[in-house]
């Protein structure tokens, strides 16, 4: 088993990372003869580069330099082009919204910035996780970007029709839109391209639900891979590497992430999580006690509004079990 590092071990790679970017950008780009400064977006990272798109459309590999911190798939940014034809990002823009979650070592990365909305997809195949969806939704309420849920491959619903109606009953109760798609049967892919116009979104969601055939749909001429789901481990293979922001032809971006498995909230305290679960909101100040967790105390008000169904009962469990592995 690999050992853990400590923070200060941590903070040390870092450093020495920063060191050796900076070292790097050195080597690589004559930074006494830039160009004029410009403003960019920042389409997605490349391994020590990004990738920057210019406001004339055209796209170039840039470094960054070392006291900017890491910038999101998204951020605008001011850039100076070499004479290598590499470019180099000095600063960005104040984010007018930005989703982030913490890394292996519990640091807050940014996944995308500049965002109106949010998508989290999910799908019969693989059976998505409640507790992951749960999550992701507690985040997005912090971030305070505006929330969908795109149930895809309803064509796979097969025997799966009360996973759906579920679905349905709990989550449009709770005021979010919903969107049922399928690209293989195309339905209710207008709606959704509709939604899609002229925002900047985001898709989330837990691997192999099909974004990257969302995104192959919607953006057409982007050569987008897609994976097949392992029937041994149940689990979709990760066919996006990299945050990559795409325009869609009607208007507006649309960014897809790499699928993940987990999502934490590590960076929320308790209070912030159960202000997440929405619908618990009229009721976390009628508890006994002021630091009720709605676990097992008594006289609850969590706990009495789901035994009388005004919070749904799965609902209940997911924060259940989310407060115990958080």
């Amino acid at each position: 088993m690999a050992r853990k590092l400590t923070r200060k071990q941590q903070a040390r790679i870092r450093y020495k990372q920063k060191k050796q970017q900076n070292k790097a950008l050195n080597n690589l780009i004559d930074l006494n003869h830039l160009g004029q400064e410009q403003i960019g977006t920042l389409l997605t990272h490349r391994g020590s580069h990004v990738i920057v798109e210019s406001e004339q459309g055209d796209c170039y590999a840039c470094l960054v330099r070392q006291n900017l911190g890491y910038l999101a798939c998204g951020d605008k940014v001011v850039w100076q082009l070499a004479e290598n034809g590499q470019g180099v990002v000095s600063s960005f823009f104040e984010r007018s919204s930005v989703l982030s979650r913490p890394d292996f070592y519990k640091n807050l990365k940014p996944i995308a910035a500049n965002l109106d909305q949010l998508f989290i997809v999910i799908a019969p195949q693989p059976h998505y996780d409640s507790d992951l969806l749960n999550r992701a939704l507690v985040n997005a309420y912090h971030s305070q970007i505006k929330t969908h849920i795109i149930f895809n491959k309803i064509d796979l619903l097969g025997s799966h029709q009360d996973l759906l109606n579920q679905t349905k009953v709990i989550y449009q109760t709770m005021g979010y839109q919903l969107f049922f798609t399928s690209t293989y049967t195309q339905q209710g892919m207008v709606e959704l391209t509709q939604q899609l116009s002229n925002h900047t979104s985001l898709l989330i969601g837990q691997s192999g639900v099909g974004k990257s055939s969302i995104l192959q749909t919607l953006v057409p001429n982007q050569a987008i891979q897609i994976g097949q789901i392992s029937d041994n481990q149940r689990f979709g293979r990760h066919t996006t590497s990299n945050t990559v922001l795409y325009h869609l032809p009607q208007g507006g971006n649309l960014i897809d992430s790499p699928g993940f498995r987990y999502f934490a909230l590590d960076h929320l305290s308790i209070d912030k999580i159960q202000q997440g679960f929405i619908e618990f909101q009229p009721y976390l100040n009628q508890c006994q006690f002021s630091n009720c967790q709605h676990l097992s105390e008594p006289n609850c008000a969590i706990l009495k509004a789901v035994e009388q169904g005004e919070i749904h009962f799965s609902r209940y469990q997911s924060y259940h079990r989310i407060m115990g592995l958080n």
